[in-house]
């Protein structure tokens, strides 16, 4: 298929760095049977693009080792969260020596990079995909797959596991769900997305990441799920709303508030069928107080309710009702990426400035949990003296 720039920079002697945009673009003079695209060509694989990173796996295969202790470090000294000057100070230092070996000049428009890994967390470490394209290969997101679903799973049960309690980790109905959600995602994706990539190896690794990418809400992505078809792209919309685990690094609505719905609404199923029977609720074979019942029901309601109502003011766009709609889901439950306008490939640029607050009031709800947001907006909370 041969192309060439348009013949208005020859005819009049006009350089082509003057030209338009639109004028600069090639022009196809191929048949119109070649310049059809396959459907299966508009799913690409990304290549490798750093040759210094490259080359140097072991000075930041040092520096990621260095940055981990760091953190497991703070983590221990301070159960209660982590040290904060010791990792900022840790994060800033790594940043900056990533940065000189890739040869990236430092620049003002890097502290806002710097702050988004500081403030992400650990499951959203970077707010681009740059890193993950760096390396791209079967072993490294596999790697990185394994490692977002392993941030989603409840802190305790990494105590359990150094103090040998091993039965008790896989006794626990969160961490089963958790993860037999993740197979069930993957394999039901990977069957549906078989037509696109044509291999099963190629449709397991793009849905294995995605699955985790979506369900700890880390916002990665390594394939355009928009091009999948919409029996996929529905079952990631739903662990957008699921999440990660409790106590975990994950956002969403998490796992163990679903196993209580689920199993309050089977408590109210048996209730009916035998209205003299004595139901209890239990996780982990434990009551489930009638206060945590009432703090997930409130909890469900009020997500609900934000939802709703974040989805009436982003239609004022006039958007279809996918972009409507997934973006509303994505920010409340800090995933990143929708679907349609605001897929992997896109960004929420297009969206005027009412939506952008109620994106911003979303992202914080979500990741406050909801309720401390909640409070804050409330007047009663500044009229009252401490």
């Amino acid at each position: 298929m041969s192309s060439e720039y348009n013949d208005r920079s020859k005819q009049e002697n006009i350089p082509e760095n003057l030209l338009s945009a639109e004028e600069q673009k090639p022009v196809n003079h191929a048949e119109p049977e070649e310049a059809v695209m396959d459907n299966h060509a508009l799913v690409q694989e990304v290549k490798p693009v750093n040759p210094i990173m490259k080359e140097n796996v072991p000075y930041f295969t040092g520096l990621a080792l260095i940055y981990s202790l760091c953190f497991a470090v703070a983590f221990y000294r301070n159960f209660m969260g982590i040290t904060y000057p010791l990792i900022t100070a840790v994060t800033l230092a790594v940043c900056i020596l990533f940065l000189r070996k890739n040869q990236i000049p430092w620049q003002k428009s890097n502290w806002w990079y710097v702050g988004g890994s500081i403030l992400l967390g650990v499951s959203t470490v970077f707010t681009a995909n740059e890193f993950v394209i760096f390396f791209n290969t079967v072993g490294i997101l596999l790697l990185i797959t394994v490692f977002m679903i392993l941030f989603g799973v409840n802190f305790n049960m990494y105590f359990l596991l150094l103090i040998k309690e091993v039965k008790s980790v896989w006794k626990n109905e969160e961490v089963r769900a958790y993860f037999i959600i993740i197979a069930g995602a993957i394999a039901a994706i990977t069957i549906n997305t078989y037509s696109v990539y044509e291999s099963i190896g190629k449709a397991f690794r793009y849905s294995a990441f995605q699955v985790a990418s979506i369900i700890t809400t880390t916002g990665f992505g390594t394939a355009d799920f928009n091009m999948w078809p919409e029996f996929s792209k529905a079952i990631l919309m739903t662990l957008m709303v699921i999440g990660a685990c409790a106590g975990s690094t994950g956002g969403g609505m998490k796992v163990s508030r679903f196993l209580i719905l689920l199993k309050s609404i089977k408590k109210e199923v048996k209730q009916l069928l035998h209205p003299k029977a004595v139901s209890v609720t239990r996780i982990n074979e434990k009551k489930v107080g009638a206060d945590t019942l009432r703090g997930v029901y409130i909890y469900f309601f009020a997500y609900i309710l934000i939802l709703v109502v974040s989805v009436l003011i982003v239609s004022l766009n006039n958007f279809d009702f996918s972009t409507t709609f997934s973006s509303v889901l994505t920010t409340l439950n800090n995933v990143g990426p929708g679907i349609s306008l605001v897929g992997p490939t896109e960004n929420f640029a297009k969206f005027s400035g009412l939506s952008k607050l109620v994106f911003c009031f979303d992202m914080l709800a979500g990741r406050l949990e909801i309720f401390p947001i909640l409070m804050v907006m409330s007047p009663s909370l500044w009229r009252r003296r401490f």
